[in-house]
């Protein structure tokens, strides 16, 4: 009888929503965007993404930050990104 062997392995540790609000509580545009994790882990798809944008940040298991997955959620749209700066 063949022996079957397991190779399953942890890729991903942990995942992290994040809003990000180009516009301050006066509606004036930010020099850089305010990066918030909301603590009910919900969140409201904006229809512009230059105004606000939704996104979840999903780290490696091997704690490599070159490994960390962004997957940005719009509208119309799910970007999947390995290549982004850390924000």
């Amino acid at each position: 009888m063949p022996k079957t062997i397991n190779t399953l392995h942890q890729t991903w540790r942990s995942a992290q929503l994040y809003i990000c609000f180009h516009r301050d509580q006066k509606g004036e545009r930010r020099n850089a965007p305010k990066v918030w994790p909301p603590k009910n882990a919900n969140a409201i798809i904006h229809n512009d993404p230059h105004e606000q944008e939704t996104f979840v940040v999903v780290k490696s298991a091997q704690g490599e930050p070159a490994q960390d997955l962004r997957i940005k959620l719009r509208p119309d749209k799910v970007v999947l990104r390995g290549d982004y700066p850390d924000a």
